[in-house]
This record gives C-alpha cells, structure tokens and sequence, in this order.
C-alpha cells in the first residue's frame, strides 16, 4: 500500500496558513493542478498547499533495504537523535529493526517508518547533481582509486537512484494519463444535481438583482427596463406556496407604491421552488430575459428535509394533504401534516403523521410539490 506526503519547503506569503510549519512533513488528502489538501492541524478542516511551496514523497508500508531511505511517521523511542518526519538512510536490516547512517546507536522499529519509493527534489539538489555530473574527468579518476567493494556499492546507489527516479517519471505520466482520461469521458449529472445547480443559480441571481439597485453599484444601460438602468431601486417579494406563485415589487428611491411588478407561477405539474419563482419574477419586473432552464429545471427526484410532500395524481388525496419532511433516516414521525383538507375528523393540521414510511420507495406512493426549503 502506498502513501503519499509533503515537506513543507517555503511559504506562498506571509498569510499562508504555513508559514510557521516550514520543514514538516504532513499526509497528503488529495491534491489537484495547483494544490496540495492536507488533514488540517486545525480542528475539523482540510488545508491547502501551494504545490511550488511543498515536495512530494510517496511511501510503501513494508520493511526497507540496506540503502533505502525511509520516512519516520510514527515514533515510538524517547531518543531526541530523530523525529517524526525524518528521512534516514537504511545501512543495516534486521529482523525487527533496522539501523541508519544519520542516527548512530539507535534502532529503527519497522513500524515506526514507511520506506520511501519516490522523493521529489529542490532546484538546489538538482543543480548539485547537475554540477557533479559536469565534472566527468574528475570523477573518472576518483573511480580508478576505489576498490572493488567501493565501486559495487557505487553501482548500486547508481542503480537505486535510475529506479527512484524512472518510478517517479512513471508516477506522475500515469497521473497525467489519468487525468486525461477523465477529462475525455463526459460527465453526466443527474437530474437532482442539475436542479440543486439552478437553484443556487437562482439564489445568486436575485441576490445580484438586488444589489444592482444600490447606489453604489454600476449602471448598465444594455438591459432591462429603465428602473433596472438608472438603478438605484429596493425589492420585495411576496411568495404563496398554497397557488404555488410569487410576486416581485420593485420601487423607485422615492416611490410610494411599486413601480413594476413581475409574477411567476408554477405549473400543476412542477415542483414549487421560491427560489426559482423570485429569479423570474424578479427578472420580469425589471425587463430582463429569463434564463431558460428557470423554465426547464428538472423535477426533483431525492426527499430532503424541509421539503413538501402530497400523494400522487391517482390517490383521493391527492393536493388535499401536504406533508412537510422532518426527517429522511426515521421511519416513524418522519412528517408532519401542514395541510388537512381530506374532510376527515378531527382536522390533523400541525401534527405529526401516524406513518411506519421509509423514504426508499417514497416515489410509489408520495410527490414532492414544494422543496424550497427556505430556511436552509
């Protein structure tokens, strides 16, 4: 199994998070093209990394060779000679410990490391390599001076390095072809997703319809009508979740009474959303085009909390009870009754539902009308 970290090795600013953290080592969560996520030493939190200001090192959980490099990741001595998130060179494997060239006199257990199979360099260590091998003739004639056990060891740290680096060349075109391979595949979202996306839409949308009626905000005279263009306005909506419509007011800075009004409805056989509704009321009464998907939005196809339910077409009760949504994990006081017209007595309005009801198979009896949800 392999693992993946990252040394700290300089600070993007002096905000980042990391400036004081400068040389440890801390478990990668996930990365993308420009940075590395690490479990936060902050409670509860995911923390990025500026990939330029951190090196990759990747790790297998098995016992390392003489002249394998590990990675202390869970020290159990009290010796002060090494810590958690050294690198040591292994020179001599035992049966449960190893020794290390860096620490003289201590033991390494096997479970306190995991043995490195990939350690991306610093600039500075590349151009040490690079320097070294510009000085061939020099080294030609420190090779004639070593003696045979010299020069085999030699080879084999050579050899040690060729794979190291080959693994790691493989290691990141493997990433990149995968990442390829993902981006060519087109990705499809389901009906939910593409409705929870317009509804966001939706929210963002008002909320940047009503700030343009600031003062402070900038004209645009390209759209809308000429309230939307001088632009210093106020909005209020009137939503009706019963007739399923909402209503939008907008003044002028020293208008008693609404200057536009813009309305929308949704239709029978739609799902209710407010959200929705105010983007294109909202739009209407100031002149602007309404976004076609407003009018597209798919129907909602999982139950939430805070979402109003009724039965469907073909039951008696159809339109005549709504249930509002408590909870999606209980089976029982799941619902509560919002609206009892089944003619029944005594009227249930306000209490809980008497159901023993799953939400798995909620789509052969019940229909969401209503998931606005606004007090999320």
């Amino acid at each position: 199994m392999q693992n993946k970290y990252i040394r700290i090795t300089k600070a993007h600013n002096d905000k980042s998070w990391y400036k004081d953290n400068i040389g440890e080592v801390f478990k990668l969560d996930r990365e993308n093209d420009l940075f590395y996520f690490i479990d936060s030493p902050l409670p509860s939190h995911l923390c990025a990394v500026n990939k330029k200001c951190a090196k990759l090192i990747i790790t297998e959980n098995r016992k390392a060779k003489n002249g394998e490099k590990i990675l202390i990741t869970d020290k159990k001595g009290i010796s002060p000679l090494y810590n958690n998130g050294d690198i040591l060179t292994v020179t001599y494997y035992g049966g449960v410990a190893s020794e290390v060239k860096e620490v003289h006199n201590e033991l390494i257990v096997h479970n306190e490391y995991e043995t490195v199979v990939y350690m991306e360099n610093s600039k500075e260590e590349n151009k040490e390599k690079e320097f070294h091998s510009l000085n061939k003739f020099e080294w030609k004639s420190h090779l004639k001076n070593m003696d045979k056990k010299e020069l085999c060891n030699l080879v084999t740290d050579i050899f040690d390095e060729i794979s190291t680096r080959a693994y790691g060349e493989g290691y990141r075109q493997g990433r990149f072809d995968q990442e390829m391979e993902q981006d060519e595949k087109p990705k499809t979202k389901t009906d939910q997703e593409r409705r929870n996306e317009i509804i966001e839409q939706a929210k963002r949308d008002v909320k940047d319809l009503i700030n343009h009626g600031m003062p402070d905000a900038e004209v645009d005279p390209s759209k809308g009508n000429d309230t939307y263009q001088e632009k210093i306005y106020t909005v209020e909506f009137l939503s009706d979740s019963d007739k399923r419509k909402v209503t939008a007011l907008v003044k002028r800075k020293r208008d008693k009474h609404p200057r536009h009004v813009g309305r929308a409805k949704a239709l029978p056989e739609d799902c209710f959303n407010v959200h929705i509704g105010k983007a294109i009321a909202l739009r209407r009464a100031l002149g602007l085009e309404v976004p076609e998907e407003y009018f597209n939005a798919p129907q909602p196809t999982e139950v939430h909390v805070g979402d109003v339910l009724t039965f469907r077409e073909q039951h008696e009760w159809f339109n005549k009870a709504h249930y509002r949504v408590d909870s999606v994990t209980k089976t029982k006081g799941n619902l509560t009754i919002i609206k009892d017209e089944t003619g029944l007595s005594p009227n249930r309005t306000g209490h809980k539902a008497n159901t023993n009801f799953s939400f798995q198979d909620w789509r052969d009896a019940l229909l969401i009308i209503d998931d606005s949800r606004e007090n999320e």
